[in-house]
């Protein structure tokens, strides 16, 4: 509880699974400390989830950011059913995706929202998107009506839906998943 309690040392990794309000001051402060001291951040975001101005901060700090938007895959062969919201993504760096690759295996995820990199090197923070959508890939603002069409405007090609934020100097890293949906137990357990 970041409310009431500080973050153990011996914590090798932290899960922040789809924080539906932004956190305190005193929370990011607690998470900056952490990743200073060389700890590693999983954060699951959840593309219904609205405004959340200190999380935007503490993130753009660490060189990233999570629009508020749905990202979706126009090419109907990397989507399941034919849903542009269940899109198949494409590992982009191999340093993570090491033995996950194989001509018989593809990740799914659901109802991603984006995940964009501010920078590529920053002091002694760089980032890296660890996961993407297609070049026919796009996204659109989430507070739109549920009738909105998308244009060609909003396919703007390799959506980057998980990304990773790493400190040279501390060996902090800070792992953002655009998406809560693809690691629910019903997701995971189902048969596709």
């Amino acid at each position: 509880n970041l409310l009431a309690e500080d973050i153990p040392e011996d914590i090798s990794a932290l899960v922040w699974f789809g924080p539906n309000s932004d956190p305190s001051e005193d929370a990011v402060k607690k998470l900056d400390a952490y990743l200073e001291n060389g700890g590693n951040l999983l954060l699951f975001t959840d593309p219904f989830i609205g405004d959340q101005p200190t999380l935007d901060v503490f993130l753009g700090e660490w060189g990233l950011s999570v629009p508020e938007a749905f990202a979706f895959e126009t090419d109907s062969s990397r989507t399941f059913n034919n849903s542009m919201y269940y899109p198949l993504v494409e590992y982009t760096d191999r340093n993570w995706s090491f033995g996950l690759e194989s001509k018989n295996a593809y990740t799914l995820y659901y109802a991603p929202r984006p995940v964009e990199l501010l920078f590529e090197s920053e002091g002694d923070i760089t980032t890296s998107v660890l996961l993407s959508l297609s070049e026919k890939s796009g996204y659109y603002p989430a507070d739109v009506s549920s009738d909105y069409e998308i244009t060609d405007e909003d396919v703007v090609g390799n959506v980057p839906v998980a990304a990773l934020s790493e400190s040279a100097e501390t060996d902090g890293k800070l792992f953002v998943f655009g998406s809560t949906y693809s690691f629910l137990g019903d997701f995971l357990t189902a048969s596709y």
